[in-house]
């Protein structure tokens, strides 16, 4: 910008991006980085038939990392997404998820306390997903895994289940 702004409206100006050897340029020109994050066309059957949320509107159910084990079990979700920013919200800024399963079994054994952050007991974020990612890409992630953010241009869409593959 300090250079551009003496230059005429109609002038050009190149910028070199130095790559460093840390994969920068590769993983931007990447097309399963692209599509991982929601940033390349649909090829077929897509996610996104999957899901109804939207980047200002996701559909996840959420709790910020201050709540406690009370705030997530009242929201009666079988998976809650932790993080404490307000939409849109980058993959980055996903703290962890919570599973209903796993509090309730945390209470019944005397382990936690309704008391707790939620950020004591989250599980690491789940694995990310295009939401241009085809049906059969989401069924062979979730293989491993019984949950994904769905991802728009690096932004949480939606939260999808084994649950709701078809």
């Amino acid at each position: 910008l300090k250079v551009a702004k003496d230059l005429p409206a109609d002038a050009v100006v190149v910028v070199i991006l130095p790559d460093g050897g840390r994969g920068y340029l590769a993983k931007v020109f990447n097309e399963v980085w692209l599509r991982t994050y929601g940033f390349m066309p649909r090829l077929d059957t897509a996610v996104q038939d999957l899901v109804t949320g939207t980047q200002e509107q996701p559909q996840v159910t959420r709790v910020k990392s201050t709540q406690t084990i009370a705030d997530a079990l009242a929201l009666n979700s079988e998976f809650v997404v932790v993080f404490d920013n307000s939409p849109p919200v980058r993959y980055g800024e996903i703290s962890g998820v919570l599973r209903l399963e796993h509090l309730k079994a945390g209470l019944a054994s005397g382990a936690f306390e309704e008391t707790d952050l939620v950020s004591a007991h989250m599980e690491s974020k789940p694995i990310p997903l295009g939401y241009t990612d085809t049906i059969e890409t989401a069924r062979e992630e979730l293989s491993d895994a019984d949950c994904a953010l769905v991802l728009r241009e690096g932004e949480v869409i939606a939260l999808l289940t084994t649950s709701l593959l078809p």
